[in-house]
C-alpha cells in the first residue's frame, strides 16, 4: 500500500486526480494539493505538512509535483528531508500517475526507490513526437478518413 499526494500549481492536482478517478475508478489514498500565487512558502510548508499527516496511515507517501525546480517540488523536497518513507516524484502526466497508482510500496526504501525508478524511466519512454513514427501510409489514411 501508499499514498499519493498530486501537489501542483493551480488547479492540475484536482484535474488530473479527476482524470484518473474517470479512467481507474476510485482510488485509495490519493489527495491532492494546490499552491496559488497568495501564499507564502511558509503556509505552503505548512499545508503540505497536515496533508501528508492526514493520510492517517503510515504508508509510504509518493509526492508528485507538475514542474522540476518548481516551487512545488522545492517544497517537497525540503519535506522529504525529513521523512524516510516519503519519496518524490516530479513531471508528473496522467500515464505516471496511472502507473504509479498500480505500484505496491512496503518498509523496504531501497525496494520501493527502484520500484518508482523503474516507473519513471517508463513514463519518459512514453514521451514522444508522433509526428517522427507516421509513416507516409500512416498519413494517408488520415487524409483518406478524414478522422482518426
Amino acid at each position: 500500500m501508499k499514498n499519493i499526494l498530486i501537489f501542483t500549481h493551480g488547479d492540475f492536482s484536482k484535474g488530473i486526480a479527476h482524470s484518473l478517478s474517470f479512467i481507474l475508478g476510485d482510488v485509495s489514498n490519493v489527495k491532492t494539493m494546490s499552491i496559488t500565487l497568495d501564499q507564502s512558502i511558509e503556509d505552503i510548508r505548512e499545508t503540505l505538512e497536515q496533508t501528508v499527516c492526514s493520510f492517517e496511515n503510515q504508508y509510504p507517501t509518493i509526492i508528485l509535483t507538475d514542474i522540476p525546480g518548481g516551487s512545488t517540488t522545492q517544497c517537497a523536497m525540503n519535506y522529504l528531508s525529513m521523512h524516510e518513507n516519503v519519496y518524490v516524484v516530479s513531471g508528473l502526466n496522467l500515464g505516471l500517475l496511472m502507473e504509479l497508482s498500480f505500484l505496491r510500496l512496503d518498509e523496504n526504501v531501497e525496494s520501493n526507490k527502484a520500484k518508482i525508478r523503474e516507473i519513471v524511466m517508463h513514463a519518459r519512454e512514453t514521451i514522444s513526437l508522433l509526428n517522427d513514427s507516421m509513416t507516409d501510409a500512416d498519413e494517408e489514411l488520415l487524409i483518406d478518413d478524414g478522422e482518426l
